[in-house]
């Protein structure tokens, strides 16, 4: 069971809803508890990625003596590779202007900023179809990055537990310190709950948006939102899952256009990270905040937007950012009592 100062670690999966959108996802929660005072000194996000990365490659690379993953002959079955360095097939049909598709996996880290020894922190960690098949190697990739030691100071964590939420909304437990790690269950697509009249989407970490070159620093769209969001959505079903998304995508931008954002509240959000590969700080920025929309002109993109609350949107979302959260009502007292 869950300690009580933990908030239930996904929206409610249940089995595929009454629709073609297949994208099956996995939502795992890493809990770490800390060997020494730890402090983090950038975006927790990127430290953790960089961390589980450089864990994860040490793990599972069969050719070390090479400086780049390009051109391994075992990259495609490379748990590290398939995660971190995919590049885009020859024979994609998509993205060939591209050099990477996006990554099929979501890092969030709870946002804590410093512990004491004996505190303990979480990990969620969103897997997209068949990336699902690397957790035995993250499990154990996260387990050596915690006793490695975070930041600069190398600080450790130990792994105490994993786990795994149910398609009941339930948890269960698949590795803690003291006993065998248990198979996961099978990654399922979250189920689309009816929609409502009043809608509330709360970003619960800064989104970041290119709209037609442009980053959108001040004036966020409903049509640049579901645009990069859409993008999202059907690369990540291309590459990582079994079924493409069937859908007029350019009828749906186009209609995108005529719905309005209500009652905004959204500000500016700036911090940096460090990019071990670059050897630089780089800014991250983006929006916060929450806004509301009509229920009843969100029928035909309501699915997509459910989705998007696992997927994540906008720059850095496998780092954490661009997480958002949908509530919605029958009622709009109702709904402003749920946000209270």
């Amino acid at each position: 069971m869950l300690n009580p100062v933990y908030t239930p670690i996904a929206p409610s999966i249940t089995t595929a809803a009454a629709t073609n959108i297949k994208l099956p996802v996995g939502y795992y929660q890493f809990i770490f508890e800390a060997l020494e005072p730890l402090e983090f000194e950038t975006y927790p996000g990127s430290t953790w990625r960089g961390a589980l990365g450089y864990a994860l490659k040490h793990l599972v690379c069969i050719e070390k003596k090479r400086t780049q993953c390009k051109g391994c002959p075992y990259i495609s079955n490379c748990a590290y590779g398939s995660l971190y360095e995919k590049s885009i097939p020859w024979y994609s049909k998509k993205m060939q202007t591209y050099t990477q598709p996006p990554h099929p996996y979501i890092i969030s880290p709870w946002p804590i900023k410093y512990l004491n020894k004996g505190e303990t922190c979480a990990v969620d960690l969103i897997l997209i179809g068949q990336a699902n098949s690397a957790l035995p190697y993250l499990i154990t990739a996260f387990r050596e990055a915690g006793l490695k030691g975070l930041t600069k100071n190398k600080n450790r964590l130990l792994l105490k537990e994993v786990l795994q939420e149910t398609v009941f909304g339930e948890t269960v437990s698949l590795y803690n310190d003291h006993s065998e790690q248990r198979e996961p269950l099978p990654p399922q697509t979250p189920d689309i709950p009816t929609l409502e009249d009043y809608i509330c989407l709360e970003f619960e970490s800064p989104v970041s948006i290119k709209h037609k070159g442009e980053l959108l620093r001040n004036h966020l769209t409903f049509e640049a939102l579901f645009s990069a969001l859409m993008r999202r959505l059907s690369m990540l079903s291309y590459f990582y899952t079994d079924s493409l998304f069937e859908t007029d995508f350019k009828e749906l931008i186009r209609q995108a256009k005529a719905i309005s954002l209500l009652d905004t509240h959204l500000h500016q959000q700036k911090h940096q990270r460090y990019s071990t590969k670059q050897r630089q700080w780089i800014s991250l920025e983006g929006q916060a905040g929450r806004f509301f929309l009509d229920g009843k002109q969100l029928e035909p993109f309501w699915p997509y937007l459910w989705l998007g609350q696992w997927t994540h949107i906008g720059k850095g979302a496998v780092m954490g950012q661009g997480k958002y959260r949908i509530i919605q009502s029958t009622n709009l007292t109702e709904l402003l009592n749920l946000l209270t």
